[in-house]
Protein backbone atom coordinates (compact mmCIF):
# COMPACT_ATOMS: atom_id res chain seq x y z
CA UNK A 1 0.00 0.00 0.00
CA UNK A 2 1.09 3.60 -1.23
CA UNK A 3 2.04 6.09 1.93
CA UNK A 4 -0.04 9.29 1.71
CA UNK A 5 2.76 11.39 1.14
CA UNK A 6 4.08 9.18 -1.79
CA UNK A 7 0.59 9.65 -3.30
CA UNK A 8 0.38 13.10 -3.17
CA UNK A 9 3.93 13.91 -4.68
CA UNK A 10 2.71 11.29 -7.64
CA UNK A 11 -0.78 13.42 -7.43
CA UNK A 12 1.26 16.77 -7.25
CA UNK A 13 3.83 15.70 -9.79
CA UNK A 14 0.93 14.96 -12.62
CA UNK A 15 -0.77 18.38 -12.15
CA UNK A 16 2.38 20.61 -11.93
CA UNK A 17 3.15 18.57 -15.56
CA UNK A 18 -0.65 19.29 -17.26
CA UNK A 19 0.02 23.06 -15.47
CA UNK A 20 3.30 23.23 -17.43
CA UNK A 21 1.82 21.55 -20.40
CA UNK A 22 -1.25 24.26 -20.86
CA UNK A 23 1.33 27.09 -20.69
CA UNK A 24 0.57 28.04 -16.75
CA UNK A 25 3.80 30.20 -15.19
CA UNK A 26 2.98 30.45 -11.63
CA UNK A 27 3.96 33.49 -9.82
CA UNK A 28 5.18 31.79 -6.68
CA UNK A 29 8.27 30.78 -6.49
CA UNK A 30 7.59 28.34 -3.33
CA UNK A 31 4.91 28.14 -1.06
CA UNK A 32 5.54 31.33 0.23
CA UNK A 33 7.79 33.06 -1.87
CA UNK A 34 7.00 34.65 -5.05
CA UNK A 35 9.10 34.77 -8.37
CA UNK A 36 8.50 38.84 -8.45
CA UNK A 37 7.80 41.80 -6.23
CA UNK A 38 4.01 42.16 -6.37
CA UNK A 39 4.43 45.93 -7.41
CA UNK A 40 5.31 43.84 -10.85
CA UNK A 41 1.82 42.75 -11.05
CA UNK A 42 0.19 46.26 -10.10
CA UNK A 43 1.88 47.66 -13.41
CA UNK A 44 1.09 45.19 -15.77
CA UNK A 45 -0.68 45.34 -18.91
CA UNK A 46 -3.50 44.11 -17.67
CA UNK A 47 -4.28 46.73 -14.81
CA UNK A 48 -3.59 48.92 -17.79
CA UNK A 49 -6.04 47.78 -19.70
CA UNK A 50 -8.59 48.45 -17.00
CA UNK A 51 -7.23 51.78 -16.50
CA UNK A 52 -8.08 52.38 -19.81
CA UNK A 53 -11.71 50.40 -20.00
CA UNK A 54 -12.66 52.67 -17.05
CA UNK A 55 -11.45 56.04 -18.61
CA UNK A 56 -13.57 54.88 -21.76
CA UNK A 57 -16.85 54.19 -19.88
CA UNK A 58 -16.56 57.63 -17.85
CA UNK A 59 -16.37 59.15 -20.98
CA UNK A 60 -19.00 57.41 -22.86
CA UNK A 61 -21.19 58.13 -19.65
CA UNK A 62 -20.10 61.82 -20.47
CA UNK A 63 -21.52 61.48 -23.66
CA UNK A 64 -24.78 60.05 -22.72
CA UNK A 65 -25.68 63.28 -20.67
CA UNK A 66 -23.87 65.96 -23.31
CA UNK A 67 -24.69 64.71 -26.61
CA UNK A 68 -26.88 65.50 -28.88
CA UNK A 69 -28.54 61.85 -30.43
CA UNK A 70 -30.18 61.55 -33.39
CA UNK A 71 -33.25 59.47 -32.09
CA UNK A 72 -34.00 58.24 -28.95
CA UNK A 73 -32.95 54.34 -29.91
CA UNK A 74 -29.87 55.79 -30.64
CA UNK A 75 -29.60 57.50 -26.81
CA UNK A 76 -30.79 54.19 -25.30
CA UNK A 77 -28.47 52.15 -27.25
CA UNK A 78 -26.20 53.89 -25.99
CA UNK A 79 -26.82 54.16 -22.11
CA UNK A 80 -26.74 50.25 -22.28
CA UNK A 81 -23.10 50.27 -23.92
CA UNK A 82 -22.42 53.27 -21.06
CA UNK A 83 -23.38 50.70 -18.67
CA UNK A 84 -21.23 48.23 -19.82
CA UNK A 85 -23.96 46.20 -21.38
CA UNK A 86 -22.35 43.86 -24.55
CA UNK A 87 -23.83 43.96 -27.99
CA UNK A 88 -25.63 40.57 -27.46
CA UNK A 89 -27.09 41.62 -23.92
CA UNK A 90 -28.13 44.92 -25.35
CA UNK A 91 -30.14 42.72 -28.29
CA UNK A 92 -31.62 40.80 -25.82
CA UNK A 93 -33.29 43.85 -24.01
CA UNK A 94 -34.59 45.52 -26.88
CA UNK A 95 -36.16 41.96 -27.97
CA UNK A 96 -37.71 41.66 -24.60
CA UNK A 97 -38.90 45.13 -24.89
CA UNK A 98 -40.40 44.26 -28.04
CA UNK A 99 -38.89 47.34 -29.93
CA UNK A 100 -40.22 47.74 -33.08
CA UNK A 101 -37.24 48.44 -35.11
CA UNK A 102 -35.34 47.46 -38.52
CA UNK A 103 -31.62 48.36 -36.15
CA UNK A 104 -32.07 46.56 -33.23
CA UNK A 105 -29.85 42.79 -34.27
CA UNK A 106 -26.20 42.88 -33.15
CA UNK A 107 -24.83 43.93 -35.99
CA UNK A 108 -26.95 47.40 -36.51
CA UNK A 109 -26.06 48.01 -32.72
CA UNK A 110 -22.53 47.53 -33.14
CA UNK A 111 -22.44 50.31 -36.32
CA UNK A 112 -24.20 52.53 -33.83
CA UNK A 113 -21.90 52.23 -31.05
CA UNK A 114 -18.54 52.41 -33.36
CA UNK A 115 -20.04 55.53 -34.98
CA UNK A 116 -21.19 56.80 -31.48
CA UNK A 117 -17.64 56.17 -30.01
CA UNK A 118 -15.84 57.93 -32.89
CA UNK A 119 -18.05 60.54 -32.25
CA UNK A 120 -17.07 60.54 -28.66
CA UNK A 121 -13.44 60.22 -29.11
CA UNK A 122 -13.06 63.20 -31.67
CA UNK A 123 -15.31 65.20 -28.94
CA UNK A 124 -13.05 64.53 -26.17
CA UNK A 125 -9.70 64.97 -27.99
CA UNK A 126 -9.24 60.95 -27.69
CA UNK A 127 -8.30 61.18 -31.09
CA UNK A 128 -7.07 63.56 -33.41
CA UNK A 129 -7.37 64.31 -37.61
Amino acid sequence: MAKPKDDYKTQKDIWYKKLKKSGFNDIEETEDRLKSWSMRFAISPIVETFNERKEYFQLADRFLLEYGFRTNFEKVIWEYHANGLSLREIEMILKKAKIKHKKKNKESIRVIIMRLALIMKHKYGVIRE
